[in-house]
C-alpha cells in the first residue's frame, strides 16, 4: 500500500512537469480547522491547524501541491482531556478553471498520509491580489482518515499565497 501511495505521488509530480511550459511557484501559509471550545468541567481550549503549502504550476492550469499541518485535536478518557498532535502531509494535483476575474476556482485530487495513505479531494477559490498575492480558502475531503480523537474528514482552510 505505501509503495503504491509513493507511486502515486510520484507520477503527480513527475507526470505534470512534461506538460510544463512556464512554472510558477507559491508558497502559502494557512489556518485550518480553528474551533474554541469551552465547558465548566473542561476549562477553555483551543484546537485547529496551520501549515505550509508549496505549489508547483506547470501550465496555467495544471498545478502540484504539496502541504504539510501541525494540527491540535482533543481526545477525552476517563474524563481527562488529553492534546493529540498530528502533523499530515497532504499531495495533490490541481485543475485550475482560467478566467477573467479575480477569482480562480480550482479542484483537486491527491492523496493525505496520517497514520496511513487515504484519497483526497480538494477544491477551493483563490482571490488574487496582485500577481504575487493571494487568498486562498481550500476545502479537502479524505476518505477513511483516521477519526479516533473527534476529528472531521472534512477540512477547510483560509490562507495567504505568495507567487514567483
Amino acid at each position: 500500500m505505501r509503495l503504491r501511495a509513493v507511486l502515486a505521488v510520484a507520477l503527480l509530480l513527475s507526470a505534470s512537469s512534461l506538460f510544463a511550459q512556464q512554472s510558477r511557484t507559491e508558497v502559502s501559509v494557512f489556518a485550518s480547522d480553528l474551533a474554541y471550545a469551552r465547558s465548566a468541567s473542561t476549562d477553555s481550549s483551543f484546537s485547529g491547524g496551520v501549515g505550509v503549502r508549496l505549489n508547483e504550476f506547470w501550465t496555467s492550469r495544471i498545478s502540484t501541491e504539496l502541504g504539510v499541518t501541525m494540527e491540535k485535536h482533543f481526545s477525552f478518557v476517563n474524563e481527562q482531556k488529553t492534546a493529540v498532535y498530528r502533523y499530515p502531509f497532504d499531495a495533490i494535483a490541481q485543475y485550475h478553471f482560467v478566467n477573467d476575474t479575480r477569482w480562480q476556482p480550482y479542484v483537486g485530487a491527491g492523496v493525505r498520509a496520517i497514520d496511513r495513505v487515504t484519497p483526497e479531494l480538494n477544491m477551493g477559490v483563490v482571490f488574487q491580489f496582485s500577481s504575487h498575492l493571494n487568498l486562498k480558502f481550500d476545502g479537502r475531503f479524505a476518505h477513511d482518515h483516521a477519526t479516533d480523537y473527534n476529528d472531521s474528514l472534512a477540512k477547510f482552510s483560509v490562507g495567504l499565497g505568495w507567487r514567483f
